[in-house]
């Protein structure tokens, strides 16, 4: 395969104090709604999760799961065991968390990445967004290197020791691109976001 999209959905959701993956988007579980939506937008979907068992009740069949290999390391770690078990030439990141990326924007990202290792977006306040960015295969020992010395990282373990490709926020549509980059952490973020999900119905 040459694309593959990777949700990553094995975090413990401490902050929120429930599943994030689980939370309902119209009666619907919020992992099996990002599933639905990026299941076509690349040439595979992975979904990146502690344990298949969590998920096994949402009828995910034709998802491939793949569980982390370093339990509790954090999404870089996620991120080399879907690389060792998925070939393909590039992984598209994002996360169970993120509930309103966009697939348009997610391509036009992937078309600025060129012969880069990692394009990314990059944020006039806030750096560069490593869990909405593009990750070619050839950054796996990079990345294995950081996670052997334990580091855990995104910014000190991988993106020095690669090619990085930054495209400017500017170069995308504000509103689309705030969209897509709303995090839920929280419940008050969770709430905030309702009026959202509503509005994109």
């Amino acid at each position: 395969m040459k694309t593959v999209a990777v949700i990553l959905a094995g975090g413990k959701s401490s902050r929120m104090g429930r599943d994030k993956a689980m939370l309902p988007v119209n009666g619907t579980p919020l992992v099996a709604m990002l599933a639905e939506r990026w299941r076509d937008v690349f040439d595979g979907l992975v979904l990146s999760v502690d344990t298949r068992e969590r998920f096994a009740h949402l009828g995910l069949e034709q998802v491939q799961m793949v569980e982390d290999a370093r339990p509790e390391a954090g999404p870089l770690a996620a991120l080399e065991t879907v690389m060792n078990t998925v070939p393909a030439e590039r992984y598209f990141l994002t996360a169970v968390d993120l509930p309103f990326g966009n697939p348009e924007l997610a391509r036009a990202l992937s078309g600025r990445m060129g012969e880069a290792d990692v394009c990314l977006i990059q944020r006039r306040s806030r750096g560069v967004e490593p869990l909405f960015s593009f990750y070619s295969r050839k950054c796996l020992p990079a990345v294995t290197a950081a996670l052997d010395r334990r580091e855990r990282s995104f910014y000190r373990g991988l993106l020095p020791y690669v090619r990085v490709q930054k495209v400017p926020e500017d170069q995308f549509p504000r509103e689309k691109l705030a969209r897509s980059l709303f995090n839920a952490n929280t419940p008050e973020d969770w709430e905030a976001g309702q009026t959202m999900f509503r509005l994109s119905d």
